[in-house]
């Protein structure tokens, strides 16, 4: 798949809960990409290195955080020391940035399971897209080619 532009995305909980945009409606060439994971963190990636205003330390990680001044001190595992105006915590779920930094969080389990399945179609599948949700879980198309 690599990427696959849509330009029409419905979704409907009941019958009188439904909304759909369409680019055209908009003015729009498209309303967005379905990307690939591995592709979007590749091109993330790229985009932080060639930055000029980046500094990449990897692999680090965060062993303290205070607030100072004007933003953070950070002590990383390797001993160094860093003065930041931004951190950004983005270590998953159970994220030890956001525990350093005293940030609570609120959390549920949704009881939920997902069944990916890939359809290989006999005509092209088109730019549009859609989710509906249901008491028993939501089911989702999203075009591939």
């Amino acid at each position: 798949m690599r990427a696959h532009p849509y330009s029409r995305l419905e979704t409907w909980e009941w019958e009188n809960a439904h909304v759909a945009f369409d680019a055209a409606e908009l003015k729009l060439p498209r309303l967005g990409y379905m990307v690939e994971n591995n592709v979007l963190q590749q091109a993330l990636w790229q985009a932080l290195e060639a930055h000029p205003r980046v500094t990449l330390r990897v692999p680090a990680s965060i062993k303290e955080l205070h607030p100072h001044e004007s933003g953070y001190l950070l002590t990383l595992d390797s001993g160094d020391e860093l003065a930041v105006k931004l951190v950004v915590g983005a270590d998953g779920a159970n994220s030890q940035v956001r525990q350093m930094a005293g940030i609570g969080v609120h959390a549920w389990q949704y009881e939920q399971s997902c069944m990916l399945i890939t359809v290989e179609c006999e005509n092209a599948p088109g730019e549009s897209t859609w989710q509906h949700f249901t008491p028993n879980g939501p089911h989702a198309f999203f075009t591939a080619v």
